[in-house]
């Protein structure tokens, strides 16, 4: 969702590591995955396919269809 305000214009890149730093910070379960996430050229992908199709409010639901198709294939 970050990245898609980001795009957007909504958020600066300041705004943005704040709102995913109190994410982090709310939800330390997610760090791991964080760390993941800005390490690996496959998540970077994903997170670039996906951020698309969230809408132009960047609230539209994720489909099946997208995970499928967008985000899985750059898990592997």
């Amino acid at each position: 969702m970050v990245q898609c305000h980001l795009n957007g214009g909504n958020l600066t890149e300041e705004a943005a590591r704040q709102v995913v730093q109190d994410v982090i910070e709310d939800k330390p379960y997610l760090k791991l995955a964080y760390s993941w996430a800005i390490n690996s050229s496959n998540a970077r992908a994903a997170i670039d396919d996906l951020a698309p199709t969230l809408g132009p409010n960047c609230n539209s639901e994720v489909s099946d269809e997208v995970v499928e198709n967008l985000i899985l294939p750059n898990l592997n």
